[in-house]
């Protein structure tokens, strides 16, 4: 995933989600919208959203891994430095599993 880099403060942390938590999800136009019902619109159950983590900085949540960035740090025309975000060796809930 490429983040515009200039778009928000380092460092950035990894933490579980909380109730309330919220973003602008990558795609309704800044509109916020809580985690939570995020994750219901995307079908993961009770179980999965226990492991769900979030990607913040202090502006707010960059991205949930896995699933979206937000809005807020896209890549655009105006985009001077770009940063690439990997998440190797994380186990992310919508992976299939064997």
């Amino acid at each position: 995933m490429y983040l515009d880099g200039d778009a928000f403060t380092l460092p950035l942390r990894l933490r579980n989600w909380r109730a309330g938590d919220h973003f602008s999800p990558l795609g309704m136009r800044g509109q916020r919208q809580k985690v939570q019902d995020f994750l219901t619109n995307n079908k993961v159950s009770k179980r999965q959203k226990q492991e769900i983590l979030v990607l913040e900085s202090q502006e707010g949540i960059v991205c949930i891994p896995g699933f979206r960035m937000a809005e807020w740090v896209r890549i655009t025309a105006e985009t001077k430095r770009a940063l690439r975000i990997t998440c190797d060796g994380l186990t992310l809930p919508m992976q299939a599993t064997p």
